[in-house]
């Protein structure tokens, strides 16, 4: 039987625990409705949910995008992960658990340039910024400029500065004096990209955590663009990082990053890993996860 949502009067939206039982039996109808596969019912329940969100969007304007959100599911339209990040705590945790309990895979918008090309394109820039010759530079300058015109124009807000960071670097414009980017994901590759033009940490300014946070980020992407080049860039920056650890009797640390060295220049790392523990030992398995 279909769930009568519409009638305001027999579900008043000033009492707590009568909008808990609405947001219970809406919850529960629409996993039903996706479970039973009816197309008609799911039309139905749908029609409900958009006049009962008419009628309660203006008091409850959350509540009512929330419901938005089912409404559309119904119409096949399941939500993404970015509308799920959209929603208030709450909503998005009750969301998933409905997505989970009906088996709907929980889609990613696609990016404007995937992580995959962000790599390759730091590398190149990074490989191309420490050669004295200027015509790769041009040339690689050339190709950004390319790859800007090519993005959605929603998306070139965000992405400007980071291209516009990056073409300064070649330019020779020192990297640290850049303002840095704020969007996502441009901010978290542009501290990879200062990281791997510095000659690497100073462990008497970095915290343990930031410096094993910043190892595995930077590791994770320089493994992913696949580039053998900046994988000996990163190696050569690290070995600072290991001899100052080990000055420090930062031991752990040093033999962590040795084992990060090896296996960034394909040397066998397991001599180094099998002593690793704690933090570091997990530090270590977050980069052998993601090693493609």
């Amino acid at each position: 039987m279909q769930p009568n949502l519409t009638h305001k009067e027999t579900m008043p939206m000033n009492e707590a625990n009568e909008l808990a039982q609405l947001l219970n039996m809406v919850c529960s109808a629409t996993v039903e409705a996706v479970h039973d596969g009816d197309e008609t019912r799911r039309q139905a329940l749908a029609e409900q949910l958009d006049a009962l969100t008419a009628d309660i969007r203006e008091e409850s304007p959350t509540v009512a995008g929330f419901f938005d959100v089912l409404a559309a599911w119904l119409r096949g339209t399941p939500p993404t992960e970015d509308v799920i990040r959209a929603l208030p705590t709450p909503f998005a945790r009750a969301l998933r658990q409905m997505l989970h309990d009906t088996g709907t895979p929980v889609e990613t918008e696609q990016a404007p340039i995937s992580q995959q090309t962000l790599a390759q394109l730091v590398a190149a820039v990074v490989a191309v910024a420490k050669h004295d010759d200027p015509a790769p530079a041009r040339r690689l300058a050339a190709t950004i400029i390319n790859i800007e015109t090519q993005l959605p124009e929603h998306a070139r807000a965000d992405a400007l500065p980071f291209f516009e960071n990056l073409r300064a670097l070649l330019g020779g414009a020192d990297p640290r004096t850049l303002p840095p980017p704020s969007a996502e994901p441009y901010a978290s590759v542009w501290q990879t990209v200062l990281y791997l033009t510095s000659v690497g940490d100073d462990m008497n300014t970095v915290a343990r955590q930031a410096l094993l946070d910043r190892l595995v980020h930077n590791t994770q992407f320089v493994r992913r663009s696949g580039d053998e080049a900046l994988a000996r860039q990163l190696a050569t920056a690290l070995l600072d990082v290991q001899r100052s650890a080990a000055e420090q009797n930062a031991t752990d640390i040093a033999t962590l990053v040795a084992a990060v060295r090896a296996l960034l220049l394909g040397y066998d790392p397991t001599p180094y890993a099998a002593a690793l523990e704690g933090d570091v030992r997990e530090a270590w398995e977050q980069i052998l996860a993601q090693i493609p």
